[in-house]
């Protein structure tokens, strides 16, 4: 019903349509379906939509949405005292076909830890029947998990952005005041020695433990806490656990590795005395916390979604920032897929010392040993049942490799997971899932193609295609269906649109989605560069994309402030503040000389990331089009001295050899051909050695008698100067080009007559062997005087080189000759054999 009044209000006062807008955002916050969003963009089909009001619901409800929200989510702990969910759980078993499957391993199990610590797991399940031993070669645990923040005057409910699937299922209210209680997460073992992770939800610490079960109980023979780390409590985390068998000073110890959303944030040390029993037995998995009464008994609230166990201590922080890019609903980890990296780059990962080509680069070897050694699997999404993986052998074959394995190792095996209490299990209804079911990304695209279609204003544009990028950037599915295909293309045809806006409005919101923090700033007609920024580049995609358009970033002009944050470099009176303007391209140039600035703390990781994307190359491009394929005049000194500025950046120090070979190929492009001593032009292929001048030619004499003759008929014919006219003058216009076709058809003619006639006397002179013989450099001398007055003249209407006066030119050619200075001696010595040649130094000079 609010769907329908809203799209045929036109008449109804705008205040009433911003109400009914904004209580239909407040309600898809909590939870929005497929249909529903459907009907709200279907808002954009009227004939005049309220872009105005629809537009920034959108944008707030896109913005709303919390990263890496999974699908499914269990909430722990668990009310065993709820009887009638015990039955729903049982008769939903009995649905899934489950009861067929042995509980004779699981009451065994149950009989065996009787401790109260161990009983306050929540499900349970057996694996005896894996090959597994977890204390052989270690083991490692990922986990996504989300621990709200308890405070003193708020109370967390199961999961206030979901809907439950079933009322009598839902969490009871915790009373106010913090837990000091620990919840149990996970643990793994057998009967002699057992692993277990407990949480403490209000400060986010994790307690380590291990364990022995005995007759009389369960005994702790070591402990430890490790902090949570920077992980924000209001999102959700990826929990990575290494557990391997460290031997030190004759002392053995087990070794723990937490890493949070890829980041090692610590490593402990849990001593073990005993015998460490490491052949294969059954191995029991317990997770999540069970208790009377609930989430108001003991313990505070924690959500779980996804659950991996693998079969030894094999996570590395590149393998680690892997796994957590992917998603929690992201089930495998071929190479077909783009991570989400810049959803987890922290300031503490971008600080640590990782290899970078490591994590963008990963090989196919690292994921398949990723792959195969997955062991056991628990989801949010199927909570009675585990998915055990069988350990396989690759046959060898005659090529000396190995059978590749589809999927992960060997077929799944099913474990019915056995719950002390019924299941908290609610279902994430957000804008993610629902984009996901309408057909991803693409239908936010055609919403921005929509808005340029009904010619919005820039600034509407822009939002829109905010929209469309930060709804790709909260979700690891929506993220690799839209940078892994061909959407980036289809938005450079949307930029091609008359109607389409490319201004400084559509820059900033590039720019904000491409960057950790703000580097352009826009209210009203007020435009603002922070040149001291600290953004880092975590999309470098989307700076090539504004590259590439940069045909549609040269037409509009731009007035901005450049913010030198208060400490000089601007106007001289201590404000900070430089005034410019220029057009949106030259924007772009002053925000990629602030990443790359000497000053910047970020720098090498900017100067990565915008070499990974070959940014150099696409830059150098878009400079090509430019000053050769358009009519386009050359840029200001100021932007000219940014793009030299950030091609030093991107040069790198030390320079790497493959980018000034690119910048040298670049500047023989540019470089005006009638400047050269040896002519790289591809119409100008001739040396032109005669002695004899273009003016003294033969060509050039009946060129200029022939000119001579046109304009002294042109002078009869033509009226007298009081009459000139515009259109006078437009005609004369089309008559020199006129000419000027007909010239060089007439001088082609002549040319191939010259031949013709040298072939035929040189060949006549031959046959009948006459002591006067005519060398064909007499023959020839002529045609090369022809050729370059005519087509050479046509090839400088058609810019062979770049502008005569160019000011970016001559600073590349300064940054050649340092950076050819600088080279190491034998890195030197490669460059000159392959990367700058003497000829193209010789060409240049």
């Amino acid at each position: 019903m609010i769907m329908f009044r809203v799209k045929y209000c036109d008449n109804y006062p705008v205040e009433l349509q911003r109400c009914v807008l904004e209580l239909i955002q407040a309600l898809a916050a909590q939870s929005v379906s497929a249909w529903e969003l459907a009907a709200l963009l279907r808002l954009v089909l009227a004939p005049r939509p309220p872009l105005a009001l629809l537009l920034p619901t959108l944008r707030r409800l896109a913005h709303h949405q919390p990263a890496h929200t999974p699908d499914y989510i269990l909430t722990f702990p668990v009310d065993t005292d709820n009887k009638e969910a015990m039955q729903e759980m049982y008769e939903e078993i009995n649905q899934l076909g489950l009861n067929n499957i042995s509980q004779t391993s699981l009451d065994e199990s149950a009989k065996i830890f009787q401790d109260s610590h161990l009983k306050a797991a929540a499900v349970r399940a057996r694996a005896s029947s894996a090959g597994w031993a977890p204390w052989a070669a270690g083991f490692s645990l990922a986990l996504w998990l989300h621990a709200p923040h308890h405070t003193d005057d708020t109370a967390e409910t199961n999961d206030e952005s979901s809907d439950n699937e079933s009322t009598k299922r839902s969490p009871t209210r915790e009373p106010r005041g913090r837990h000091t209680e620990l919840s149990h997460v996970v643990s793994i073992g057998h009967d002699s020695l057992m692993f277990e992770l407990w949480l403490q939800t209000s400060t986010g610490v994790f307690t380590l433990r291990l364990s022995r079960p005995e007759s009389s109980g369960s005994r702790v023979m070591s402990s430890a806490r490790m902090a949570w780390g920077g992980a924000a409590h209001a999102q959700w985390n990826h929990v990575a656990l290494n557990v391997r068998e460290r031997v030190l000073k004759r002392h053995m110890f087990i070794e723990v590795t937490l890493f949070i959303n890829g980041y090692e944030t610590e490593s402990v040390a849990l001593p073990l005395q005993g015998i460490l029993v490491r052949k294969v037995l059954p191995t029991n998995v317990l997770i999540g916390h069970a208790c009377r009464g609930g989430a108001g008994a003991g313990g505070g609230v924690y959500h779980l979604a996804h659950v991996v166990v693998y079969r030894a201590a094999m996570l590395t922080p590149h393998t680690a920032l892997h796994l957590a890019a992917h998603g929690p609903d992201h089930s495998c980890q071929i190479k077909c897929e783009s991570p989400n990296y810049p959803l987890i780059l922290t300031p503490n990962i971008l600080d640590s010392n990782i290899d970078w080509d490591h994590v963008y680069d990963i090989s196919m070897a690292t994921l398949r040993e990723l792959h195969d050694n997955v062991v056991l699997t628990f989801s949010a999404s199927s909570p009675y049942i585990m998915n055990l993986y069988h350990q396989t052998v690759a046959m060898p074959t005659v090529f000396s490799g190995r059978v590749s394995v589809a999927g992960v190792a060997g077929v799944a095996g099913t474990l019915c997971a056995r719950w002390a209490a019924a299941a908290l299990r609610s279902r994430h209804q957000g804008l993610a899932p629902a984009l996901l079911h309408l057909g991803g990304p693409h239908v936010l695209l055609y919403l921005y193609a929509r808005v340029v279609e009904l010619d919005a204003t820039p600034a509407e544009q822009a939002m829109a295609l905010g929209i469309l990028l930060r709804a790709c950037r909260v979700d690891n599915r929506l993220y690799a269906m839209f940078y892994g295909s061909d959407s980036l293309e289809m938005l450079l045809t949307v930029f091609a649109s008359p109607k389409c806006h490319v201004t400084h409005h559509l820059l900033e919101v590039v720019l904000n989605e491409a960057c950790s923090s703000p580097v352009l700033s826009v209210s009203g007609d007020s435009v603002h560069l922070l040149a001291r920024t600290d953004a880092v580049l975590l999309e470098p995609a989307l700076f090539v994309l504004m590259l590439k358009a940069w045909r549609h970033l040269d037409t509009t002009q731009v007035t901005w402030d450049i913010d030198y944050g208060g400490g000089g470099g601007g106007d001289g009176n201590g404000s900070g503040m430089l005034p410019q303007r220029g057009s949106v391209l030259a924007l772009w140039l002053w925000s990629a000389r602030a990443l790359l600035r000497d000053s910047h703390p970020r720098r090498a990781f900017n100067h990565y990331q915008m070499n990974r994307a070959a940014l150099l190359h696409h830059l150098l491009l878009a400079c090509k089009e430019r000053f050769l394929n358009s009519d386009c005049g050359p840029l200001d000194p100021i932007a000219s001295n940014n793009l030299v500025e950030v091609v030093r950046g991107l040069i790198g120090t030390p320079p790497a050899l493959e980018r000034v070979a690119q910048l040298c190929d670049f500047l023989l492009l540019m470089h005006q051909a009638s400047d050269t001593f040896v002519t790289h032009s591809r119409a100008n292929f001739y040396f032109l050695l005669t002695s004899e001048t273009q003016e003294m030619s033969e060509f050039g004499s009946s060129a200029r008698r022939r000119a001579s003759r046109r304009s002294r008929r042109r002078a009869e014919e033509r009226p007298s100067a009081s009459s000139t006219s515009a259109e006078d003058a437009d005609a004369r216009d089309s008559d020199r080009m006129d000419s000027s076709v007909e010239s060089t058809k007439q001088l082609k003619g002549i040319i191939n007559m010259h031949i013709k006639e040298g072939r035929k006397h040189n060949l006549s002179s031959t046959s009948e062997n006459s002591d006067t013989t005519t060398d064909l450099d007499d023959v020839t001398t002529t045609t090369v005087d022809m050729y370059p007055h005519g087509l050479y003249n046509q090839q400088r209407r058609v810019r062979a080189g770049a502008v005569p006066g160019w000011a970016a030119c001559e600073g590349l050619l300064l940054l050649l000759r340092d950076t050819i200075g600088v080279l190491p001696d034998h890195e030197l010595a490669q460059a000159v054999a392959g990367a700058v040649q003497a000829e193209a130094l010789v060409v240049l000079g």
